[in-house]
C-alpha cells in the first residue's frame, strides 16, 4: 500500500513539473476573446511573435538560476511585474508569479495590457523589437480559421 502512494506522489510530481505547450491558433482565439487584436496598435500576429521568442508558447516554471526569473507565456519578470515572494519586485501587475504557469491566460493578457501602456509599448519585450518589429508576421496566422 506504502508503494503505491509513492507511486501516486512521483506520478504527480511528474505531471505538475512538465510544461503546458499552448497552439498558436488557439492562443490567436483567445487573444481575440480578450480583445488584444489591435489593442493599442498591435496585431495577433505580434502578439504570437512575442509569445513564440519569449516562451516558444510553452508555460513552465522558471529554470534561471538568478535571481531574476521570467513567468508565463509573456516572459514578466519577477524583479518587475509578478512577485514570487523570493526577490524583490515592484510587481506592476499587482499578481503573484505562480498566476503565470497555468493555462488561463486572462491574468497574463491583464499583465500584459498593463505593460503596454505603463512602458513603452512592446518594446517593453526585447525580442518583439529585434525579431517582429516591422516584419512580415503574416506567417503566425496563415494556418489560423479565426
Amino acid at each position: 500500500m506504502r508503494m503505491l502512494a509513492v507511486v501516486a506522489l512521483l506520478n504527480l510530481v511528474l505531471v505538475a513539473s512538465e510544461a503546458i505547450t499552448l497552439e498558436p491558433c488557439a492562443l490567436a482565439l483567445e487573444l481575440t476573446f480578450w480583445r488584444m487584436s489591435g489593442y493599442l496598435g498591435y496585431t495577433l500576429a505580434d502578439w504570437l511573435c512575442i509569445v513564440h521568442h519569449v516562451s516558444d508558447f510553452s508555460i513552465q516554471p522558471p529554470l534561471s538560476k538568478t535571481a531574476e526569473k521570467a513567468y508565463g507565456i509573456f516572459g514578466f519578470s519577477n524583479k518587475y511585474w509578478c512577485s514570487d515572494g523570493v526577490q524583490p519586485s515592484r510587481n506592476y501587475c499587482n499578481i503573484s508569479c505562480e498566476k503565470f504557469l497555468d493555462d488561463d491566460i486572462q491574468d497574463d493578457v491583464l499583465c500584459a495590457r498593463r505593460v503596454l501602456t505603463r512602458n513603452e509599448g512592446a518594446q517593453t519585450w526585447p525580442q518583439w523589437a529585434e525579431k517582429c518589429r516591422g516584419k512580415d508576421l503574416s506567417s503566425y496566422l496563415k494556418d489560423c480559421k479565426l
